[in-house]
């Protein structure tokens, strides 16, 4: 599985779908089973894009788009494959904000803080690589 090779595709695909649209995979989501790849793309305008690789690139386009809803729940059925820094930025300020009251998906959130354990995903790194302050959530991990 070439992630990189993926990205492209995905975002060629949707650039030929709309030649003005500015977008930015913001991750990747791989289920080893079905081998089927959930792309999530942030445009400029605050829309978030679920793309499907298996479906042949079929499209959704979320308003009200949640991390909890389209993020952590998946994770039990699917690896992660990709997550931008900024994306990890916007997930670790939801995650200081809400959980543990107000995440349903609390095994996601479990799954998501040890990949980024076990990938050296730190406060330290996503404020160097996005130049933010962030909050240290890795207190909240349980695994």
């Amino acid at each position: 599985m070439n992630i990189e090779r993926i990205k492209e595709q995905v975002e060629k695909n949707l650039s030929e779908y709309d030649k003005g649209l500015k977008i930015e995979v913001s991750y990747m989501l791989y289920n080893p089973i079905t081998q089927n790849m959930v792309c999530v793309v942030s445009t400029k305008d605050g829309e978030f894009i679920e793309v499907e690789t298996q479906s042949n690139y079929a499209m959704d386009i979320e308003k009200d788009f949640n991390f909890d809803e389209y993020f952590f729940k998946r994770i039990g059925e699917y690896e992660i494959a990709f997550v931008s820094d900024n994306i990890h930025y916007e997930i670790w300020k939801v995650i200081d904000e809400l959980y543990p009251e107000d995440i349903d998906n609390k095994m996601g959130v479990q799954q998501y803080l040890k990949y980024c354990i076990d990938n050296k995903i730190t406060k330290e790194y996503i404020e160097r690589k996005t130049k933010m302050s962030v909050p240290d959530i890795t207190e909240y991990c349980n695994i």
